[in-house]
């Protein structure tokens, strides 16, 4: 086989059996391919739960999914995938949310940080899910343009058919032009699964947001990678300390946070600390009273 070269990419190939001989190949015919980091959600294959496994009330579960009910009982949860039945290559784990009482509106959203990343763009999302019934899923998104901002712009409603099976689905959205909006504290961009109330059971896993219009493989991290991605907005950390009095322990955080985390104690010490000079990369603890001994769980939390 030869190849030609020129500045702009291959000009021609010639195959030993002749049936290619010549293949002109562009940049701008790639329009598909994209390497790098491309995946915009951030714990897209639901593998990290620093907060648990297993929640029944309003906010944060797995990391970055938050969800929010307004009616009725459920249990949203990290579930292991059947081995043999993923729903595609390395997909261990999923969100399920089960209603034993559906009534209301329940939606599992994520915030992608920085709206103006989505300027006038198109993007796409495609994600693996199934329920216990046939039911469609809306899926919409908005640009969120934070504390102070201009008001929220949808970026449109898509439904997925869901099935009892896994299935992978591809949506594409427009993003609207941001100019003359007034940007925001927290801004971003907002990413929502509307649970039908017909549904009793729902699983999500394989989420990924990528500039384009072409939905690409998953983009698979290891988890101690995705691990980081997720302490940047929130993290826990434990410690064991025996403190004198007027003594001031330096906390440094595993992974330096988005912004100034809202640091709060649990343990059965955890009203004998105090918290000062905290910032983007840790505190300081300084421990009351007499000298001792203190267990504390610390909760860094710096979410949108």
């Amino acid at each position: 086989m030869a190849l030609v070269l020129n500045g702009s990419g291959i000009t021609s190939a010639n195959i030993a059996d002749g049936t290619i001989t010549t293949d002109d190949i562009l940049a701008s015919d790639v329009s598909s391919l994209k390497s790098g980091r491309k995946n915009l959600i951030i714990n897209g294959d639901m593998q990290v739960a620093q907060r648990g496994t297993s929640f029944t009330s309003n906010g944060y579960s797995l990391d970055r999914w938050k969800f929010y009910n307004s009616g009725g009982t459920f249990t949203a949860s990290q579930v292991s995938n059947t081995s043999g039945a993923l729903p595609a290559f390395g997909l261990t784990k999923a969100f399920q949310i089960v209603r034993s009482s559906p009534s209301g509106v329940l939606y599992t959203t994520q915030l992608v940080e920085d709206v103006t990343l989505f300027d006038n763009v198109d993007i796409t999302i495609s994600f693996y899910a199934k329920a216990d019934a046939s039911v469609g899923l809306p899926l919409r998104i908005s640009q969120v343009f934070g504390s102070g901002g201009s008001a929220n712009v949808s970026c449109g409603s898509q439904n997925a058919s869901l099935t009892t099976t896994w299935q992978k689905f591809s949506l594409t959205y427009t993003c609207p032009s941001i100019s003359g909006k007034t940007i925001g504290a927290n801004n971003h961009l907002e990413v929502t699964f509307d649970i039908p109330a017909t549904t009793d059971t729902f699983q999500l896993t394989g989420v990924q947001l990528e500039v384009g219009s072409v939905a690409t493989d998953f983009e698979h991290r290891i988890y101690g990678e995705e691990l980081a991605l997720c302490q940047s907005y929130y993290e826990i950390l434990e410690h064991s300390l025996y403190y004198n009095p007027q003594d001031r322990v330096d906390i440094h955080y595993c992974q330096r946070k988005r912004t100034t985390a809202s640091v709060t104690l649990s343990g059965t010490y955890s009203g004998d600390c105090s918290i000062s000079d905290n910032g983007p990369t840790g505190f300081v603890a300084i421990p009351n009273g007499a000298h001792g001994y203190m267990a504390v769980r610390w909760q860094a939390d710096a979410e949108l």
